[in-house]
């Protein structure tokens, strides 16, 4: 992002204001800014994505939160435009182990043990596992609501998927992991973005009301989307970048 971009970044104009290239994209050569429509709601959610966010990368960085044996790329908050109490946090690098997930620390060996570990974790009988096994987490929650939303979400995983298989992209360039991804070296659940909207849908958030922004840990600055949530959330959702 370049410095003309991180100056404007999360910041409210009205549409009669806006000047290409002063406040409104383009704002230089090769500019991949974007802009959102946000009504009173969704402004409120753009405002306090950064901060959120923030807090929450400074507090993994620093290991206060995960630890030192935790070193994510990305992270990623997603907050409810409608109430935004209702934020999901989320990082990459589950392969090896993602305490943003839940507390499960563990070692995956390979990809099929990597794939049915996403898969479990976003599935209806997951969610049903935590009513028995945490049920003050779930207390008061729309439970159908909550497994209609994760049905969505994965949904839009099998959707760019199903796009990366049409093009001959997998995961690490193997075919035989069965496997597609737009981004050779991660599978689409990889995705901080996945894992953020995950917890914010178990918090009671519908996917179409998210606003989502991610943070690139090892560059020090915004994440737009990769190839994968490029597809995956698209008409959903559009990253703060």
């Amino acid at each position: 992002t370049s410095a003309e971009c991180r100056e404007l970044d999360g910041l409210l104009f009205d549409v009669s204001d806006a000047k290409i290239g002063v406040n409104f994209p383009p704002l230089h050569p090769g500019c991949r800014s974007i802009t959102l429509e946000c009504d009173e709601g969704a402004q409120d959610a753009v405002a306090l994505a950064p901060k959120l966010l923030d807090d929450y990368s400074k507090s993994i960085s620093d290991f206060s939160r995960y630890g030192s044996d935790f070193k994510p790329s990305v992270t990623s908050v997603a907050v409810d435009a409608t109430n935004t109490s209702r934020a999901g946090f989320g990082s990459s690098g589950i392969y090896l182990a993602n305490p943003s997930i839940d507390n499960e620390h563990m070692k995956l060996n390979g990809t099929p043990e990597y794939v049915g570990f996403h898969r479990r974790k976003l599935s209806d009988e997951y969610i049903d596992e935590m009513i028995i096994n945490n049920p003050s987490y779930l207390k008061g929650k729309d439970i159908t609501s909550i497994k209609k939303e994760m049905g969505k979400l994965r949904a839009l995983i099998q959707k760019t998927k199903d796009v990366a298989k049409s093009q001959g992209k997998y995961y690490d360039k193997n075919v035989e992991t069965g496997e597609p991804s737009m981004q050779k070296s991660w599978l689409v659940e990889n995705c901080a973005e996945i894992w953020a909207v995950r917890d914010a849908i178990l918090q009671g958030a519908k996917i179409e009301n998210l606003v989502l922004r991610s943070w690139d840990l090892r560059r020090g600055k915004i994440k737009p989307f990769c190839d994968n949530c490029s597809i995956t959330f698209e008409g959903f959702m559009t990253s703060m970048d």
